[in-house]
Formats: structure tokens, C-alpha cells, sequence
């Protein structure tokens, strides 16, 4: 299991209240609206041995789709997509269905999670009609609730985030308006100072926080979004509040902390953070880590099955 930057924060906040999981019925309702979607011999992807030859396409498609092993999935979504992105598109459809509830059963369809979804390309108005948009727009943001609300050791935020940009849905800034909606949340708040404990200090090295290649979807687009919400001071006093009741509540901070530059163990009361400085310099295990590779990015990503670097 990835350490957790709580950890070195002592945070020991109760999670939140269980909040009604609507990700169940988008599922169902997913195979309903996807239903008219057909996919046919042969898929638009690669038929080498390493992607989809044409004999595994045949039997993927033989499946109902509800039954389609994992394993047939996982080498689906790893197969290198044809120059007709419309065509890949299309052939998503018919399986987005099977994917979504994959997804939300925390199944090993994929070893990044950033790139579940990449083959979707939902920017392209030839392939999607509005009412599937909106579908799209209703489950990121039912998905991203949830990696803001679970268990500690079970939502990642910043994955769930650019798994959506990689599927071509502009929908960062309304995610990231989330996020700050929830940030007394576990591990909303954890999330979020990992992410900036993984920066240089005064740096914007957005690129090196999540896991967003140069040869794919628009890092830049990514970038601006992050680092303009990042930079709201809204933002930061939501955080700098939810932080500071968190190791108050918690009664035993760390001699350092991103909200000030002392905190006094044992103590009801810590100092309050700089207006000036913002979030000042904090060492903790996952930021001496955290020196090598960012939190999100493949190196530092371990795969389900046997906790192995992937």
C-alpha cells in the first residue's frame, strides 16, 4: 500500500460520514445509454502479439459484455490505438459500460489508472452526443467524490483527475472545484498536501506531480487548470483551515507542519499558519521519498496484484 503523507502529519481525523454512492446506478445506467453502441471485427487498435491480435479480438468479442473476463480488459485498454481516433472512440463506447463498472469495483483493468480511460476521446463532437457528455461529466464527478471521501488507503485524487484528461473531458476545473469543497475530508486534505509537498520549493513542475507525458493530451491544458486553482486564495484557506483543525483534533502535530512554522505537541493550541508564506517547508519520510520521483508518477505507481514497481 502507498505510504500516505498523513502519516507523517499525524493526522488521525475520522473520515467523513458515508455520502450516498451513486456510482452503483451509473453503471447500470451506462449500459443502458451505451447499449445502441456496436463494436465489430476487427477493433481498432493494434493486432501485434503484444497489443490485440485479430484471434483475442474475435474471442473479446465473442464475451456478453458484462462477462468480459479482466483480463480481456486489461489487454484491451493496453493496446495501442489506430490513427482513426474516431473509430477507436466508437469501439470505447461499446465498452465503456464494462470498463465504468471495473473502475468502480477497483479492478485491475489497467496498471496506471491515469490511462483507463485515454482511448475515450471524448473531445471529438463527431463521436459523442450530448446526453453521453453529460453522462461522462455526471460519473467523473460521482468517481472523484469518492477517491475525496473513502477510506484513506483507497481514493487517489490526483489519478482520478488526470484519468479525466486523458479521456479528453474537460472537466478539471469542475473537479478541482471539488476538491476544495471537500477539503476537511480524508483523504481529500492529505491529497492535497502531498501533492504540494511534492513540489520544489516556489515551483510549478506540475508534469513531474501527475502523470502527464509530453506525447499525449495537451499536458499544458492540465497545467494552467492545476496551477491556477492551486494558486486561488480560496483555495489555500480551505486547506490551511481543514489542516489546522485536523492536527488540532488530533492533539499530537509534528514540530513542523505545512500550515505554520511550530506546533505545539500536546497542546488544544498550534500556531497559526503565515498569511505571508502560505504553506512553509515541512520533512517528512514520503517528502524525503518523494526526492526522486513525484507521488503519482509511474515509477512511484505499484500495481494491485504484488505491490511491485510498475
Amino acid at each position: 500500500m502507498k505510504p500516505r503523507f498523513s502519516d507523517g502529519l499525524n493526522i488521525k481525523k475520522a473520515p467523513s460520514p458515508a455520502m450516498p454512492d451513486t456510482l452503483p446506478a451509473l453503471v447500470e445506467e451506462a449500459y443502458r445509454l451505451f447499449a445502441p453502441c456496436p463494436a465489430a471485427f476487427p477493433l481498432a487498435v493494434c493486432t501485434c502479439e503484444c497489443c490485440s491480435p485479430e484471434d483475442f479480438q474475435r474471442e473479446l468479442l465473442r464475451h456478453p459484455l458484462r462477462q468480459i473476463p479482466i483480463g480481456c480488459l486489461q489487454a484491451y485498454l493496453g493496446s495501442v490505438p489506430l490513427a482513426d481516433a474516431a473509430a477507436t472512440a466508437r469501439d470505447m463506447q461499446h465498452f465503456l459500460p464494462r470498463i465504468l463498472e471495473g473502475i468502480v469495483r477497483d479492478e485491475d483493468i489497467r496498471c496506471l489508472e491515469e490511462m483507463q480511460l485515454d482511448k475515450l476521446c471524448c473531445n471529438l463532437p463527431q463521436v459523442w452526443t450530448a446526453e453521453q457528455l453529460g453522462f461522462m461529466h455526471r460519473f467523473a464527478r460521482a468517481w472523484f467524490v469518492r477517491q475525496l471521501t473513502a477510506a484513506p488507503d483507497y481514493g487517489n485524487p490526483a489519478a482520478a483527475l488526470v484519468m479525466f484528461h486523458h479521456a479528453g473531458l474537460a472537466t478539471t476545473a469542475e473537479l478541482l472545484d471539488i476538491w476544495t469543497r471537500h477539503a476537511a475530508c480524508l483523504p481529500a486534505l492529505p491529497a492535497f498536501v502531498e501533492t504540494w509537498a511534492a513540489l520544489p520549493v516556489g515551483g510549478k513542475q506540475w508534469r513531474q506531480a501527475f502523470y502527464l507525458p509530453a506525447d499525449r493530451r495537451d499536458p499544458a491544458a492540465f497545467n494552467q487548470a492545476f496551477a491556477q486553482w492551486f494558486a486561488q486564495p480560496a483555495t489555500r484557506a480551505a486547506f490551511h483551515t481543514a489542516l489546522e483543525t485536523a492536527l488540532l483534533e488530533n492533539q499530537a502535530p509534528p514540530t513542523k507542519s505545512p500550515c505554520g512554522n511550530a506546533a505545539t505537541t500536546g497542546s488544544k493550541t498550534a500556531q497559526r499558519p503565515s498569511e505571508k508564506h502560505g504553506f512553509n517547508e515541512v520533512e517528512t519520510p514520503l517528502r524525503r521519498r518523494n526526492q526522486t520521483a513525484p507521488p503519482y508518477s509511474p515509477e512511484r505507481r505499484h500495481s494491485r496484484a504484488g505491490g511491485n514497481l510498475v
